[in-house]
């Protein structure tokens, strides 16, 4: 992928590793170019957290089989939810989706930096925390598909496009297909289609976050968010000499929020983290980062070898419905629940420990879950 021709950059994060053609974990700089599939097929995934009325003193083991009762289904879409100017999509408004996207409720595992946490950025430690992992479910690739349905309309058996004003050509220097979006026009059609499917995914993880909190008994109007945060994307942005990039995002986070999450597999712990911020030594490293971090553990087994493993290690799914933490999954697919195994994932604190020891974050929290809905 970094052999692209108008790729200037790319980074690989700690969490990278092998996705649908091109890798996850990953950011690429191009300048005066925008190459829709490095960011992969659902744009605006992301991540929202949000810090709810429930207490820690609320977690119970009757109530947590409860809770978990209550969670299914969640994934059905209320239709009359739907913001109108959505209504092409709205078969999917509300709902998490599959593979590794989730909706899980947390505790505060520890308070790594008590100045941040209750000070900075007001959050109290006997509150539960709902983290929503989702993204456009299905709009996103429409959107990557923009370009591409332009080829066969104009009966070209090549992927790969240059989009000029007066004429398309065909290139074949890649060593591998795929569209780039060079005009202006091109471009701004592109970014109004792709940033129309990123507010979709925050409304998204929105709605899923409050249909959560009122099957769990909590009042969504007093919530409070703490972060709602994109990383499958593409930004336009000013590098140090001045010049305008796009930076393409697949799986990893921009280190220009106050804060970002990095959660690991259902199994494992979630870190608050703040990018670092104020020195030269910092902006230097940012630099070398692309302005960009982990968006999670990351996978160490691709799903058919998780599916195997796990399969043969456990019997029945249902032995992976309960965590290390005593924490409960809500998931009724069997494939879902090995190939989302915990093993199949790498240790989120190796992650985090690579991006603290680059000098790009400062630990804020560890938050453990407490019930993970997948699916069901």
């Amino acid at each position: 992928a970094n052999r692209l021709k108008f790729v200037t950059r790319a980074v690989g994060m700690p969490d990278l590793h092998p996705g649908n053609g091109y890798p996850i974990g990953s950011v690429f700089a191009t300048r005066n170019r925008i190459y829709p599939q490095l960011i992969g097929s659902d744009a605006g995934c992301g991540m929202r957290l949000v810090q709810t009325t429930l207490r820690i003193r609320d977690v119970t083991s009757k109530r947590l089989v409860r809770w978990a009762k209550r969670l299914r289904g969640l994934n059905v879409s209320d239709e009359e939810c739907t913001p109108h100017s959505w209504r092409v999509q709205r078969c999917d408004f509300g709902t998490v989706g599959g593979g590794n996207h989730f909706a899980e409720l947390q505790c505060v595992e520890k308070v790594v930096d008590e100045e941040l946490f209750q000070n900075v950025f007001r959050l109290k430690r006997n509150r539960l925390f709902m983290l929503i992992h989702s993204g456009s479910r299905g709009l996103g690739k429409k959107v990557s598909q923009m370009a591409e349905e332009e080829v066969k309309q104009n009966g070209y058996s090549t992927r790969h496009l240059t989009h000029t004003s007066e004429k398309i050509r065909i290139n074949k220097y890649a060593t591998c297909s795929h569209v780039y979006l060079r005009s202006c026009e091109t471009v701004d059609e592109y970014m109004k289609a792709h940033d129309e499917a990123c507010e979709w995914a925050s409304l998204n993880r929105e709605e899923i976050a409050r249909r959560m909190m009122l099957r769990l008994s909590c009042r969504p109007h007093e919530s409070r968010l703490v972060l709602d945060i994109n990383h499958n994307y593409v930004e336009r942005h000013v590098d140090g000499d001045g010049n305008v990039e796009f930076l393409h995002r697949k799986g990893a986070a921009s280190s220009e929020h106050d804060l970002v999450v990095v959660p690991g597999s259902r199994g494992d712990f979630s870190y608050l983290l703040a990018p670092t911020k104020g020195s030269t030594a910092t902006d230097q490293a940012h630099q070398r980062a692309c302005w960009s971090l982990a968006h999670g553990a990351g996978r160490k087994w691709n799903r058919s070898k998780a599916a195997s493993r796990m399969r043969s290690k456990y019997a029945h799914s249902s032995e992976l419905l309960k965590t290390k933490f005593d924490s409960v999954v809500v998931c009724t697919e069997k494939d879902l629940v090995y190939e989302e195994a915990p093993e199949a994932y790498k240790d989120v604190s190796t992650v985090v420990d690579d991006l603290v020891a680059a000098g790009l974050v400062a630990i804020v929290a560890v938050l453990r879950p407490v019930v993970t809905y997948k699916a069901g």
